[in-house]
């Protein structure tokens, strides 16, 4: 057990992993050239590609409910997975997905979500976020772990058409140790899907056609909240074991990442969970809450690891 006095924990570093080819995450940042096609990645923001959220309804609230947490869609969202970590590595706090976004709508619902997939061929949930990207404008105490939008409705304007503009989404705040061995995910996709029992009232109408740049001068990346020195017990948390964080079996993309928006081949058919309690050896770590998403939600969302 450790102690903090303080928020953001005293420590804490930013580790920052590039979107790079073929679905990667790297700790290199890209060299494309602007004009440079193959370094544009696309999806069509679809929300009703997955279930709204991560149950099949009812017992939303037990220990263990019934997940269905359904895989990323292909061609509806786009992942990015990085090496296998070399050691344990610890995150506490939030988290930053920096994006340079471009649509073909003047304005798009973004969803940021962050697994870790496991040497076991387990998939867990760790925490999502979410932004609209007309209320992008950041205020002064922004961080690059956590971009805190003004709110402001003289802030907010339209995507530039044609062009990509930076819009910075927070993963909100979780505590999960990601064992050696495991490799870090990050999904782009419309909202909806990874919560237990709450879902967005309202969303943007249409299905419109997002892309993501990875070049130089518009490298997409992940900051997220590294605290070192923290010791982790051994061994893997049962699946389900974590409250309030699904998991489910890892299914690879099966084509690059350039080539999700418009020609993958869907995923395995998604798979669901319906154990009820894990092993009775496993212990739940310490738990966090998360503040609301920036759109409109009745809940706040959860996250536990």
């Amino acid at each position: 057990a450790k102690d903090v006095r303080s928020y953001p924990m005293a420590g804490v570093t930013a580790q920052r992993w590039y979107f790079g080819a073929d679905g990667t995450l790297t700790q290199t940042a890209p060299t494309a050239a602007d004009d440079d096609a193959t370094a544009v990645d696309s999806y069509v923001s679809d929300p009703a590609a997955r279930p709204r959220t991560s149950t099949t309804g009812g017992g939303d609230w037990a220990q263990y409910p019934p997940y269905r947490w359904a895989d990323p869609v292909a061609g509806k969202s786009l992942t990015y997975l990085s090496p296998a970590l070399s050691q344990n590595t610890t995150m506490i706090g939030s988290g930053s997905v920096d994006l340079w976004l471009k649509s073909s709508a003047a304005d798009t619902d973004l969803q940021v979500t962050l697994t870790e997939v496991r040497p076991d061929g387990k998939e867990y949930l760790v925490q999502s976020g979410w932004m609209r990207a007309s209320v992008r404008k950041l205020g002064p105490k922004s961080t690059a772990l956590q971009p805190l939008p003004t709110m402001l409705e003289a802030d907010a304007a339209p995507l530039p058409a044609d062009e990509f503009s930076s819009v910075r989404v927070e993963i909100y705040p979780f505590a999960h140790a990601f064992r050696a061995g495991s490799k870090i995910r990050l999904i782009v996709s419309a909202p909806g899907g990874d919560r237990i029992a709450w879902a967005f009232d309202q969303l943007l109408p249409g299905t419109p056609t997002n892309s993501v740049a990875r070049t130089a001068s518009h490298p997409s990346s992940v900051a997220l909240p590294v605290v070192p020195g923290l010791t982790i017990p051994t061994g893997y948390p049962a699946c389900p074991g974590l409250r309030g964080q699904p998991c489910r079996p890892y299914h690879a993309p099966t084509a690059p990442a350039s080539d999700r928006g418009t020609t993958a081949t869907a995923p395995p058919a998604p798979s669901t969970s319906t154990s009820t309690a894990p092993p009775t050896t496993t212990t739940e770590p310490p738990t966090s809450t998360t503040s609301a998403p920036t759109t409109t939600s009745t809940e706040p969302a959860l996250a536990f690891g």
